[in-house]
């Protein structure tokens, strides 16, 4: 169920997190020196420059503006195809709501916004500017996300969620994947398509090292980050909403898990140099 404000499926490619995956060529060793490469630097999480509260206002501001392309300043970086006209409408909806709680965790954050006599909870994650930008919305929480207690249930999730990925098995992935949102709402063919391609397999396959890292969460959503010599990875993880709470809406496949996989997004890449050599943020 895609909702008013759009949904946005998490689709990076592996040619981003791929660049720059491979160590440095050492130099030509001599006849009697081995020199090996030196082994590749994670990218770590995006720089923090904007607060949760300062994200409701600057959200309140862009989502108050009449011109596409200011309000498109709230999409995510990497994702130039949700920059539409339809998107910039729905965005524009935000202006018109009271933001009724917000929380950051790590380089994510939701916001809750009263919906009437419900709550919408708005999903954030930070991106290389360090700003939050909008992923996507969930108006069916049960309840109100900000302030809950964070859900344990999320800890096993994720594993089975990143195994599936790993191994690029879709029946796997689908079974660990929430049915309101991201990949996991998608058609089979779709969803297959999406776990053939995953950024996360890619990191996996690239990086030995890597690892994943719990950035906190609520009772409703949970974050997670990877990182890798390619880019910084977070995951996010939802509560499936009771099928009996949603009003006139489909009812959750039979099986649907109740806490899974929503979404995956690049949040941060690696430095680029500049003329003289010197890394400079991107």
């Amino acid at each position: 169920m895609a909702g008013w404000l759009g949904l946005a499926i998490a689709a990076v490619p592996a040619s981003l997190l791929a660049a720059g995956c491979g160590g440095e060529q050492a130099p030509a060793a001599s006849p009697t020196v081995s020199q090996a490469a030196k082994p590749p630097k994670p990218v770590g999480p995006p720089p923090t420059r904007e607060s949760i509260r300062q994200a409701e206002a600057r959200i309140q501001r862009l989502a108050s503006s009449s011109d596409c392309k200011v309000v498109d300043k709230l999409n995510l970086l990497h994702r130039p195809d949700l920059n539409t006209k339809a998107r910039c409408e729905s965005l524009r909806n935000l202006a018109g709501l009271k933001a009724v709680g917000g929380e950051a965790y790590g380089d994510a954050g939701v916001i809750d916004y009263a919906l009437g006599i419900r709550t919408m909870s708005v999903v954030l994650v930070r991106q290389p500017d360090g700003l939050f930008h909008i992923a996507f919305p969930d108006y069916f929480v049960a309840r109100a996300s900000v302030g809950t207690k964070y859900a344990h249930q999320f800890d096993s999730a994720v594993k089975r969620s990143v195994k599936a990925m790993r191994l690029r098995r879709c029946g796997m992935f689908r079974a660990n994947a929430v049915a309101e949102l991201g990949p996991g709402s998608l058609g089979k063919s779709d969803a297959c398509n999406f776990v053939d391609q995953n950024p996360v397999a890619t990191v996996f396959s690239t990086y030995q090292e890597a690892s994943i890292d719990r950035l906190g969460g609520n009772g409703n959503f949970a974050f997670f980050g990877i990182a890798g010599p390619g880019g910084y990875l977070t995951l996010v993880f939802a509560h499936e909403t009771p099928s009996d709470y949603l009003p006139n809406g489909e009812k959750l496949p039979t099986g649907a898990p109740p806490y899974g996989f929503a979404g995956v997004y690049l949040t941060n890449r690696p430095k680029k140099k500049s003329a003289n050599g010197e890394p400079r943020s991107p």
